[in-house]
């Protein structure tokens, strides 16, 4: 059996520049340009965190146009959701929660400007898979 060593997510966008300025503006997140075209547009780059081991996504310009939402819906794990509320509720971006869910996470949910639905998320229990299953047939009851 092989090693998964990396999956490398790349999000196709109008514009890489004004997508890593607001990850960088919303989450704090780090933008790194690669490849420019004569006009000296961004074709390809990254935004993300942790220069040593790389956390975040490559994107690529497209000149398609997006319909009303693109389908893609990334879960970004973090230590503190609720620091990361905080900030986007500071730069009055529209999210949703926090929201405890019966898998023990807690999640907040924010579309960026491409129309990628983001759920940021931490774990606060440690539940087994039956507390789990018990908790979500629970709430499907309620």
């Amino acid at each position: 059996m092989y090693n998964l060593e990396k999956i490398e997510v790349i999000l196709r966008v109008q514009s890489v520049e004004d997508t890593a300025k607001w990850y960088s503006e919303c989450l704090g997140w780090t933008p790194h340009y690669d490849i420019f075209d004569h006009g000296g547009r961004c074709l390809f780059g990254s935004v993300g965190v942790n220069a040593e081991h790389f956390i975040g996504f490559n994107l690529e310009r497209t000149e398609e146009t997006p319909q009303n939402t693109f389908s893609a819906r990334l879960f970004i794990k973090v230590d503190e959701v609720d620091e990361v509320y905080d900030r986007l509720v500071q730069r009055k971006w529209d999210v949703d929660g926090p929201e405890n869910k019966p898998w023990g996470g807690r999640v907040i949910e924010l579309r960026d400007i491409n129309g990628f639905r983001l759920t940021i998320y931490s774990i606060v229990e440690d539940l087994s898979l039956d507390e789990i299953r018990k908790r979500t047939c629970e709430q499907e009851h309620d």
